[in-house]
């Protein structure tokens, strides 16, 4: 049910997904460890990507919403789109990473994702 005060909000959604397929990489610079993952055990970093660095910090599908509004000036908003992460909800080492936006109608748009570590 729509909220009488509630602003409607037109999104033309084969235009986005015109525009988040045709997105480069989205690269992330954080402050890694110097050690590779896989040195240490800790659970988070069984789905890390070989030869990764632990970062300080995370990578959040929040930090990836920000970043699409500021440099390619794209606004997803739930329950029009939703973005999510394959490897969970957090990204904590460097590498390769992929997510998915699903659009309210259905389609899936891939998202790629790098994170580069800071000495």
């Amino acid at each position: 049910m729509i909220k009488p005060h509630a602003p409607l909000i037109d999104i033309d959604f084969a235009e986005l997904e015109l525009s988040l397929r045709e997105l480069p990489e989205l690269i992330f610079r954080r402050r890694a460890k110097k050690s590779e993952v896989g040195s240490s055990s800790t659970s988070y970093q069984d789905a890390a990507p070989p030869k990764s660095r632990a970062l300080y910090g995370s990578i959040t599908p929040a930090d990836v919403l920000q970043r699409l509004s500021d440099s390619h000036h794209l606004t997803l908003i739930p329950p029009h789109a939703l973005l999510e992460f394959h490897e969970g909800t957090k990204l904590r080492s460097t590498g390769k990473y992929e997510a998915t936006v699903t659009l309210r109608n259905g389609v899936k748009v891939p998202l790629l994702i790098t994170i580069e570590g800071d000495e």
